[in-house]
């Protein structure tokens, strides 16, 4: 069995490999690890960003997209489709007008974190399944 540790370390032991389904594997591994993140994004965003003004509502209702990404860049793409600034958000701050009023917009602090804790938390479950993704292509390679 390969250890592998790093994202480059899993290139290039596919390369390695020479296993034309390295790519498709960790595709699928990742995509399915990561699965469940739109929904623990919608959920934190609901319990983490403020309620009064419906601001929680309207990022947990945003389009919440995850694919895998391979190549150099390989992981998991979270998109999120949203009118508020979703890394603004994230790091506490949000910008908006007041009642409505687009020429006096107004800077708020908010609880920040509400995107990255759960991306954090999901990391080792994406990292095992891409483990195990490898020792299957490792194996079906060998025989």
């Amino acid at each position: 069995m390969t250890e592998v540790i790093g994202w480059e370390q899993f290139i290039t032991t596919g390369q390695r490999l020479q296993h034309i389904d390295v790519r498709k594997a960790l595709d699928e591994a990742i995509t399915h690890a990561a699965q469940p993140l739109p929904e623990r994004l919608r959920a934190s965003a609901l319990a983490t960003l403020p309620k009064r003004g419906g601001l929680a509502e309207a990022v947990a209702r945003s389009q919440i997209r995850v694919s895998g990404v391979t190549g150099s860049d390989a992981g998991a793409r979270v998109t999120v489709d949203s009118r508020y600034n979703v890394a603004g958000l994230d790091a506490g701050r949000v910008v908006h007008p007041l009642f409505g009023d687009r020429r006096h917009w107004y800077s708020e602090r908010v609880n920040p974190r509400w995107f990255t804790t759960p991306i954090e938390a999901a990391e080792p479950g994406i990292e095992r399944e891409v483990r195990d993704a490898m020792d299957r292509v490792e194996k079906e390679a060998e025989g």
